[in-house]
């Protein structure tokens, strides 16, 4: 599998019968059992961020971003042809993250233009508002039943949303330092963030038994009243809550139904 620079990154197809590989503005897919290329060469305006398959390995979505001010977007391919697929999902700076929900129905994206979004995977067309944060947006995840997203910004806080609305169903998590990964732990909804290999937290999102149209309401009034210059805390929404690393988890109440 030769490439005419480095290659970022290296991944298999669910199925395990294709490699999906990064190599500056371009995105390659191989035959894992032969080394040979399975489809055509992915191009992108700019250097690729990100690139994975769908959970039913047909499908690819990749991500550019740039070293200016520059619009990019994330995109979704055939993997069998390396058509792209519906429109590129577009955001005003660079496309840090991107990856389908566990049904492969959605495409979430990260961005530096400080927002996250949701998409249609097919079309291109967004499903939510923006999701918007205080500083770049660097990793974004799907809960494992698709209802939440969760992300990490640039400022050192994480969040968690609701996939449909995009409303948001936590304050920011604060962290001591710049989280750069997340991810929901296997059949729960607690939430796993790091900084580097190093530092992980856990955030447990405990059920609650509070009416499904409060949370939504409340959901709202979070949306409404975490303006610019305020930081709403954990213990001042959701009762208390503190920081710490992983091993013990956070009494944090989930705010979803």
């Amino acid at each position: 599998m030769v490439h005419d620079g480095p290659v970022a990154s290296a991944v298999y197809s669910p199925d395990g019968r294709q490699l999906l590989t990064i190599c500056g503005i371009c995105a390659w897919v191989w035959n894992a059992k032969s080394g040979s290329p399975a489809a055509l060469q992915l191009t992108h305006r700019f250097k690729v961020s990100c690139a994975r398959f769908s959970p039913d390995s047909q499908w690819i979505v990749t991500a550019f971003s740039s070293t200016d001010l520059s619009e990019c977007a994330a995109q979704v391919w055939n993997a069998r042809t390396g058509e792209p697929a519906g429109h590129p999902m577009n955001h005003r700076d660079g496309v840090l993250d991107a990856i389908f929900s566990p049904d492969g129905r959605k495409v979430a994206t990260a961005s530096e233009d400080f927002t996250a979004m949701v998409w249609d995977a097919q079309t291109g067309e967004p499903l939510t508002a923006s999701l918007r944060h205080k500083g770049q947006v660097k990793a974004v995840c799907f809960s494992q039943d698709g209802r939440l997203v969760a992300t990490v910004c640039l400022d050192g806080t994480a969040h968690v949303w609701d996939a449909e609305s995009g409303l948001p169903l936590t304050p920011p998590l604060v962290h001591l330092g710049s989280p750069d990964r997340v991810g929901f732990m296997p059949g729960s909804y607690d939430v796993m963030t790091s900084i580097g290999d190093r530092r992980n937290w856990l955030w447990a999102l405990a059920d609650d038994s509070h009416a499904a149209e409060d949370w939504r309401l409340f959901a709202r009034l979070l949306a409404v009243t975490s303006l610019p210059g305020r930081r709403m805390s954990a213990n001042e929404t959701l009762g208390p809550s503190k920081l710490s690393g992983l091993g013990s988890k956070q009494n944090i109440r989930t705010i979803f139904a």
